[in-house]
């Protein structure tokens, strides 16, 4: 399993989606059932790539010496979430979600995942689960029995009961509702317990999943929606440490889904856009970025293609780094398929 060098973190800041469904602003999901299943499916992959040290203990970003990009010390953090976003960077019409009655008869409800990866090969994942509304406290019950009765004895006008029904109703849509989501994931032949709530107060919502392998490593994804575009924060943690803290921004430009990945660490920061294209025949990701730490800053490209062995069949990402301001690098990374997820799997859960 790989180590992650580079601390990546981000700040978990107020969460808010509005409305009770996804939203107009939404661009990418259409249900927050495509919602559960995103974050299961990101956050299944971030558990077989977790890093083993926790963040106190990661090692800082470093600056590259001579004519090599500073970006090259990104370049382990940035494959980890590559092996992540390939399945949902498919070409046009290639990435959906389908809702289902499910084959599962303890559970209510089925998510199939289908997407293509960047060797054109299918890929396909089910999550199952069930949504359960938790009941309101008894406190609150006790509230609203104990206004009644005062509301009867002004018996004087008619008036008075049309203008209090008006505030009652603005409670009841700004009363706090809780739902318990529970679930599994099915990755081939591998499975993830899911676990997460969805919260509606003051008519803003908020969604977290949490995929785990035990009670000591799992990771939780927090969903929101700001400024049109879809945000899922994750916290992964290994060994019960926070090893990994960042964000995922989504969003719909031409018909392509595209994902920006953002962090800050101590004074370095900096900003990552993924998107598929075809450039002369050749299916590539492509990641224009800027980062920046104690006054230097830098801006490029990155193009990935899959390598794949003629003999053994296994595949690499091949990266190919260009800057604004004309440096290169070449650096070749592991790329990992369902396979390689579930021997990591098994290995954390040793």
């Amino acid at each position: 399993m790989k180590k992650i060098t580079v601390l990546l973190f981000v700040l978990l800041s107020g969460i808010a989606v509005v409305g009770c469904n996804a939203t107009a602003a939404d661009t990418v999901f259409d249900s927050n059932g495509e919602i559960y299943a995103f974050a299961a499916i990101s956050s299944a992959s971030l558990i077989a790539d977790a890093p083993s040290a926790p963040l106190s203990m990661q090692t800082a970003f470093l600056l590259a010496d001579g004519d090599e990009p500073l970006v090259t010390d990104e370049i382990a953090v940035l494959n980890d979430y590559l092996n992540m976003m390939e399945r949902f960077l498919a070409p046009a019409g290639g990435f959906a979600f389908v809702e289902g009655v499910s084959d599962r008869p303890e559970f209510e409800h089925m998510i199939t995942f289908t997407s293509v990866d960047i060797l054109g090969e299918p890929v396909v994942m089910i999550l199952y689960y069930n949504e359960e509304a938790l009941s309101p406290e008894p406190e609150d019950l006790a509230e609203t029995t104990t206004e009644e009765p005062e509301t009867t004895e002004e018996p004087e006008t008619t008036e008075e009961p049309e203008d209090t029904e008006e505030p009652e109703d603005t409670e009841e849509f700004d009363e706090e509702t809780e739902t318990a989501l529970t679930g599994v994931l099915v990755i081939g032949a591998e499975e993830y317990v899911i676990e997460g709530k969805k919260e509606i107060e003051d008519n803003e919502q908020k969604i977290e999943i949490v995929s785990k392998v035990d009670e000591d490593n799992y990771v939780t994804v927090v969903s929101k929606i700001e400024e049109g575009e879809r945000k899922f924060e994750y916290t992964v943690v290994s060994a019960g440490v926070v090893v990994q803290s960042t964000e995922v921004k989504i969003e719909n430009e031409d018909d392509e889904v595209k994902f920006e990945l953002s962090f800050l660490q101590g004074g370095a920061e900096g900003a990552y856009v993924f998107k598929r294209v075809n450039e002369d025949g050749v299916d590539l990701i492509k990641i224009e970025y800027s980062i920046s730490e104690g006054g230097v800053e830098e801006s490029g490209e990155i193009k990935i293609v899959v390598n794949v062995d003629p003999i053994t069949g296994e595949t690499t990402y091949a990266y190919h780094v260009e800057t604004d301001d004309d440096k290169e690098a070449d650096i070749e990374e592991e790329r990992e398929d369902e396979e390689d997820e579930e021997d990591e799997m098994e290995e954390t859960e040793a």
